[in-house]
């Protein structure tokens, strides 16, 4: 999840060559930091001198119950905690891309348990979303999340807006033909 500071076709071109780049280290397995620390170094390869882009990156592993993520710049992200019905803000861990050239970033790890749920989303968005609309879209199933909170906020910014929703389901609502993970994505431009 991420934007770029670039409008019109430069930042289009940018993007597309960014999103190529971040899905094939995704599809090779490699971890969140190894994605955004590539991510950025491509990034300072094609973008414009003035461009900038903040860029999320995780992945739920259900066999060991961690989220392991790398967080580069400002966009909202948080996790969910079922037992207590806690909020825990994910603190950014990793320079903007196209800040410096080489793109050091870290990585965190977390339990993440059954039922908890993970919420991404653009800047613009987190400024407005608050704990009590958490709370509530926690009651959604989590496919519905998304649209749910752009829903809410969209008469508060006009600004590109992306919110993923992400939720390790319950062991008992799962079936052989389920997968332990849930994701949803919603997005403008």
């Amino acid at each position: 999840m991420g934007h770029i500071s670039s409008p019109g076709a430069a930042g289009f071109i940018t993007l597309t060559g960014l999103a190529a780049g971040v899905r094939l280290l995704a599809s090779r397995g490699a971890e969140p930091c190894k994605i955004v620390t590539e991510a950025s170094r491509i990034f300072w390869e094609i973008a414009p001198d003035n461009a900038f882009a903040p860029l999320f990156c995780a992945r739920i592993d259900s066999v060991h119950r961690r989220l392991t993520f790398t967080q580069a710049g400002d966009q909202t992200c948080l996790v969910w905690r079922k037992a207590g019905h806690k909020q825990q803000m994910l603190a950014p861990n990793a320079a903007m891309l196209g800040l410096t050239a080489n793109g050091f970033s870290r990585q965190n790890e977390l339990p993440f348990e059954p039922g908890d749920a993970l919420l991404a989303m653009t800047e613009e968005i987190g400024q407005i979303v608050t704990s009590q609309m958490v709370e509530q879209a926690m009651l959604l199933r989590t496919r519905d999340i998304p649209s749910w909170l752009m829903q809410v906020t969209e008469d508060e910014t006009h600004a590109d807006r992306a919110v993923i929703a992400a939720r390790l389901k319950l062991p008992e609502a799962e079936s052989r033909l389920e997968r332990t993970e849930q994701m949803a994505l919603a997005c403008t431009a």
